[in-house]
């Protein structure tokens, strides 16, 4: 089947580009973030080329725990142990420095608290 031969409803609708600037702009945010972290991550790794890969996969791709405590105004983010305990040693400071930003969630007055499981 030719390009011009599927049907209208089902062609590929690119985005207008008031939105794709909007998309590039959220994907540079988002990168400009976990370069941030990296950064934060790097001094407690023996191989500070790591820090991006740990990042992505601790705090940005693993599955969280959030367990909301309103009483106390926190939403408390729970992440899964790594498999090398010096990971989750390394990460320590960047969970502590997120901490210390005081986050709210957004849409509540629960700020956010990082802490690995068991912690």
């Amino acid at each position: 089947m030719l390009a011009g031969e599927i049907p209208e409803e089902l062609r590929y609708q690119a985005l207008p580009r008031p939105m794709r600037y909007l998309m590039d702009t959220l994907r540079m945010l988002a990168y400009r973030a976990e370069l941030r972290l990296a950064e934060q991550l790097a001094p407690h790794l023996s191989r500070s080329e790591m820090a991006h890969e740990v990042i992505r996969e601790t705090l940005l791709s693993s599955e969280a725990s959030l367990l909301p405590e309103p009483r106390r105004g926190i939403l408390r983010v729970r992440l899964p142990r790594q498999s090398q305990a010096h990971l989750d040693e390394a990460l320590e400071p960047v969970l502590q420095a997120l901490n210390a930003i005081g986050t709210v969630y957004a849409g509540t007055d629960l700020r956010l608290v990082y802490q690995f499981n068991g912690g």
